[in-house]
């Protein structure tokens, strides 16, 4: 067991987290259909997936994962963390870091729904700028509209990013100080609010509505099948002991 992990508890949480990452991914790229199949056929899907046939893959001697990190979990937790401590300014900058990584995962994985290579996709999410991908981009790819007041938001946190970021910052009054705190907290409050708008349409484009029932009935099933009792060992089998592969001249 790793070092950080101090408990058994804890394992069993990072295994399970695990695989509600990869059963999410799987779901939002559009591998897994929701539609109104029961929790069961999909969770079969996932199964099948999530174990692909060597047949499938002859020049391969095992079948590689390619794990990519989402950290929109994490900034949202900082950005509420400082709300709630009183630093809006500092939760602004995650807000905005937060949105960025949302409009773009969501175009991402749009992208990848609609057979768009990845490199064009890439290209489109590197030269865009956000109001346009929120909005014609968005539209394009048939994603369900973002509200008209929560656009404002995002640019409004946007533009108190980009002032700080860049050391836009002014000598002022007491008063004027006061004043834009104020104004800071009640667009962290929109921010807030603007983010449960945007996960409301992540959950309504990619599970049908179904989301805290699929996510419910596939955490059971990861529970039930015994897997977080399995050591760490045996997920990620040691290979520094393997004999050298032969070279291509041999």
């Amino acid at each position: 067991m790793p070092a950080a992990v101090e408990s058994h508890d804890d394992w069993s949480t990072i295994v399970r987290q695990l695989f509600l990452s990869i059963f999410r991914s799987m779901v939002e790229d559009g591998a897994i259909e929701i539609g109104d199949r029961s929790a069961a056929d999909i969770i079969a899907d996932f199964k099948r997936l999530a174990k692909p046939d060597p047949a499938q893959y002859p020049e391969a001697d095992e079948y590689e994962w390619m794990p990519q990190i989402d950290y929109r979990e994490t900034i949202l937790k900082k950005a509420r963390e400082e709300a709630e401590g009183g630093e809006n300014l500092i939760s602004l900058m995650h807000y905005s870091t937060w949105f960025e990584h949302f409009i773009n995962g969501m175009l991402s994985t749009a992208f990848t729904r609609r057979g768009i290579p990845e490199k064009q996709g890439k290209l489109l999410l590197r030269e865009l700028r956000i109001p346009t991908k929120a909005t014609a981009l968005w539209l394009l790819l048939d994603l369900p509209a973002i509200e008209g007041e929560v656009l404002v938001t995002i640019d409004q946190v946007a533009a108190v990013r980009n002032g700080f970021v860049h050391y836009k910052w002014n000598a002022m009054s007491e008063a004027e100080s006061v004043r834009i705190q104020a104004t800071n907290s009640e667009l962290a409050e929109r921010a807030s609010a603007a983010v449960e708008h945007l996960l409301h349409l992540d959950s309504i484009t990619h599970w049908f509505g179904r989301e805290e029932e699929l996510v419910h009935a596939f955490d059971a099933h990861v529970v039930a099948s015994g897997i977080t009792e399995v050591p760490l060992a045996s997920l990620l089998r040691d290979r520094s002991n393997d004999p050298p592969k032969p070279s291509a001249a041999g």
